[in-house]
């Protein structure tokens, strides 16, 4: 008879387990302050880094692919915009340094748990320098490589 307790207590505690493993036990749980809030985010990443295009060209496409992932529980328009800027470009009559070049932006929409791979070809005016290019979600999140903006291709630094 002096289990028997034990085994009420234990049939207890695996009713509470299965009942927090249900969407209201769980913001049974949250209410009460005993576990955080699921964390809800977006995911932003270049589609295969290793493909990002080092040495540009003036006047050239620029091929670039990268993927968003709604991680949340709901249905969400992401805007999103490419950008390059030109660093260290010699400075020239009229033209400033560090003038930031919108490429390409639009709009995506993801419904909870989904992915899209966005991909463009964006035509790059530049000047020799160090360029950056930026893919901005949401004017929130970004993500950004460099690459060496040339005359033509004979003419890259190395």
């Amino acid at each position: 008879m002096r289990r028997r307790p034990y085994l009420i207590l234990l049939a207890f505690v695996v009713a509470v387990g299965g009942l927090v493993q249900t969407p209201p036990g769980r913001s049974l749980l949250e209410s009460a302050g005993l576990v955080g809030a699921t964390e809800h985010y977006s995911e932003l990443a270049f589609t295969d880094p290793g493909q990002l295009q080092r040495v540009l060209v003036g006047g050239s496409e620029l091929p670039l692919a990268f993927s968003i992932h709604n991680a949340t529980d709901r249905r969400r328009t992401y805007t999103w915009s490419v950008t390059a800027t030109v660093q260290n470009a010699t400075p020239q009559a009229g033209t400033a340094q560090n003038a930031v070049q919108r490429l390409d932006g639009g709009q995506t929409v993801l419904a909870p748990d989904e992915d899209a791979t966005i991909t463009t070809r964006p035509r790059v005016m530049c000047r020799p320098g160090t360029l950056r290019v930026e893919v901005r979600l949401d004017d929130r999140r970004a993500i950004a490589y460099q690459a060496e903006c040339v005359n033509d291709i004979g003419s890259r630094q190395g």
